[in-house]
């Protein structure tokens, strides 16, 4: 009886254990409501080849900035998307300028190919971009000119 009575017990221990692990998955995450955002961003006509987008809230909106890559013009954040609102948008790119410049004191005198940021400071640092986001999935597109 003590053996029947030691099975039962591990086995409901057992349970209660795996129950216990698995409790808090599937649950949403707490905070403000996030969406998704996507879209293509040019320069001067050209997709930015390689370079970041940034949503900052602004005004009463709540939350984190968020941001993500932007790769052959198009941007796609979906896993910790902006939350809802006003946001500032900053959008930063650079591309070789083809000058070879040194790497610095602690690479014995090593050259690496100079980079520069080529978005004008009306779209980054001094930003004018602004975009409010919905709920859901949301597409904006930034066509910057020089």
């Amino acid at each position: 009886m003590l053996r029947k009575s030691g099975r039962k017990t591990s086995g409901a221990l057992a349970i209660a254990l795996i129950v216990a692990m698995t409790v808090g998955c599937g649950e949403k995450e707490t905070g403000p409501e996030r969406a998704t955002i996507n879209g293509t961003v040019t320069f001067n006509g050209k997709p930015i080849e390689n370079g970041m987008i940034e949503f900052i809230p602004t005004g009463n909106t709540k939350g984190p900035t968020s941001g993500g890559a932007i790769e052959n013009g198009k941007y796609d954040i979906a896993e910790k998307g902006p939350t809802l609102g006003p946001h500032k948008v900053q959008i930063r790119a650079t591309r070789n300028t083809g000058k070879m410049v040194d790497a610095g004191p602690q690479t014995g005198g090593a050259k690496v190919e100079e980079t520069e940021q080529y978005i004008p400071a009306q779209y980054n640092i001094k930003t004018t971009l602004e975009v409010t986001i919905l709920s859901g999935i949301n597409k904006q597109d930034f066509n910057l000119n020089k």
